[in-house]
């Protein structure tokens, strides 16, 4: 989805990933992990090294039944110190993760009963709309209707497989949001 709109804007898009290490002060997947402290600590810095204009990263985690999303301190450590270089910071809302791969639940059967009901994965309200020290430097991107109808979040919208897996989202997915969430991006990161 950002690779689109970074095309047309004439962006150059750098990956710095490592898979259970979202950008944080803390190890958020495993807290005993202290490689993934280290490794964020190297980030922030390379970030900072290369000269970026804007950071994409997560604004929430751990969206599952049971309504346990939440913004971690550790993101919002992050933000204030790209905050502290200038840096516009596009924080995007984490889709659900699921106990079983949706595409084999949509191959095994009908794809509309794979998924969980929305208000059993997302409250009405971000995690993040409740906490009142965020820096100005963050714009949100909830993705929460992209990924979801009204009242269900499925493994297909559209006839498009929405998830990989249990939890990422496929390509043609992540690419037909585009037109849902170009705008947000531009405004966020200075298109």
């Amino acid at each position: 989805m950002l690779e689109a709109v970074a095309a047309d804007e004439g962006w150059q898009l750098a990956h710095i990933l490592l898979g259970a290490c979202p950008f944080s002060t803390a190890s958020e997947v495993d807290p005993s992990w202290t490689g993934c402290v280290e490794w964020n600590d190297a980030a922030a810095a390379e970030i900072l090294d290369m000269g970026a204009t804007g950071v994409v990263t997560l604004a929430s985690r751990d969206v599952r039944v049971g309504l346990t999303e939440r913004t971690p301190p550790g993101f919002v450590e992050q933000w204030r110190r790209l905050a502290d270089a200038g840096l516009p910071v596009l924080a995007v809302r984490d889709n659900p993760r699921f106990d079983s791969s949706m595409p084999d639940c949509a191959i095994q059967g009908d794809p509309a009963r794979c998924g969980a009901p929305r208000e059993e994965l997302y409250t009405a309200s971000p995690p993040w709309a409740a906490l009142d020290d965020l820096p100005d430097n963050v714009r949100f991107l909830d993705i929460a209707d992209s990924v979801c109808e009204p009242e269900f979040c499925p493994a297909a919208i559209g006839n498009v497989l929405v998830y990989l897996d249990d939890n990422h989202l496929s390509a043609s997915y992540a690419t037909s949001m585009v037109p849902l969430v170009e705008d947000e991006v531009r405004a966020a990161l200075g298109g």
